[in-house]
């Protein structure tokens, strides 16, 4: 496998606007990002919002702490074809999981 790995973190602001989902998509698609880390006021990441945001290839393989009133949230997201998550936790003020390279 010769992908490179393009990490992408980054608080926008915005997304409840189809154009700028679109925006976020067509950055993510043509920068390759293969991980995405974002900092969000979403309420509630469907697959749908995550594929409309992110493209086909993050919508089975994402986690979020959801945004709550004025306290942001956070989206983590990787591409299924080269990661898999696991050990996914929330906690309070937190998401975290473990990133697996898929060989």
């Amino acid at each position: 496998m010769s992908q490179k790995n393009v990490n992408l973190c980054w608080n926008i602001r915005g997304l409840n606007a189809a154009a700028r989902r679109a925006s976020v998509r067509n950055t993510v698609t043509s920068l390759g990002a293969t991980i995405v880390c974002q900092e969000t006021k979403i309420a509630h990441w469907s697959t749908h919002l995550v594929v409309d945001t992110l493209g086909q290839r993050f919508a089975r393989k994402y986690m979020a702490f959801l945004a709550s009133g004025t306290r942001g949230g956070i989206l983590i997201a990787v591409d299924e074809i080269f990661f898999n998550p696991h050990n996914c936790s929330t906690t309070e003020y937190t998401v975290s999981a473990d990133i697996t390279l898929l060989l």
